[in-house]
């Protein structure tokens, strides 16, 4: 079995007048399965960097002048995913031969970012993703796979694919759309196969 990391806590003071860090935690691979219905997945992420005016080379009669302090950089960052199963049986009858959900999804996250100069002046920004998604069987043969992403506040992705089975493997469909603020728009489709003889 590979070994997995689920994070860490890293200290770096080797540079005299700087001092960062760095924190890390995630879960394992493929989410905590919470009973047979759902999967958890995420990560949390936490650094700072701080700098002195000396080590910038500012002369110590500029900084007692103007009282300059230290610059300050943070970040943070955390992603929630949910994933959740539908076993067979779990929509009525009529609708197993049909469009029989075999999962549905859902991620959310954030990120936050502050500086502060040697001045003191701050700045502060913040993003956030999120997405849904599911599968389902078509007809008892054909997986259809459906997922709407926003990656940031400004842009937004849709992506499915329909995977057929065959006599001697699986050939795939999928496409994609990219609605881009302040970049052009992409698009992408294609065909791949798996096939054993």
């Amino acid at each position: 079995m590979a070994e997995q990391r689920l994070g860490g806590y890293q200290s770096n003071q080797s540079v005299p007048g700087v001092d960062a860090s760095q924190f890390s935690v995630r879960t394992p691979e493929g989410g905590i399965p919470v009973g047979d219905a759902f999967r958890l997945s995420g990560d949390y992420g936490q650094s700072s960097v701080e700098v002195t005016p000396q080590t910038m080379g500012i002369p110590q009669e500029a900084i007692d002048f103007f009282r300059l302090q230290n610059q300050r950089e943070e970040s943070k960052s955390y992603n929630l995913g949910i994933t959740a199963f539908f076993p067979p049986g779990a929509v009525p009858e009529f609708m197993e031969d049909v469009l029989r959900p075999t999962q549905a999804r859902a991620s959310f996250g954030q990120t936050r970012q502050s500086f502060s100069d040697i001045t003191g002046r701050e700045q502060a920004t913040s993003d956030r993703r999120r997405g849904i998604g599911g599968q389902a069987v078509l007809f008892g043969g054909p997986t259809v796979d459906v997922q709407y992403e926003e990656p940031n506040k400004f842009d937004r992705r849709f992506e499915g694919s329909v995977a057929i089975p065959m006599e001697r493997g699986i050939l795939s469909l999928y496409g994609s759309r990219a609605l881009n603020q302040g970049r052009p728009d992409d698009s992408s489709v294609g065909v791949r196969g798996k096939f054993s003889f």
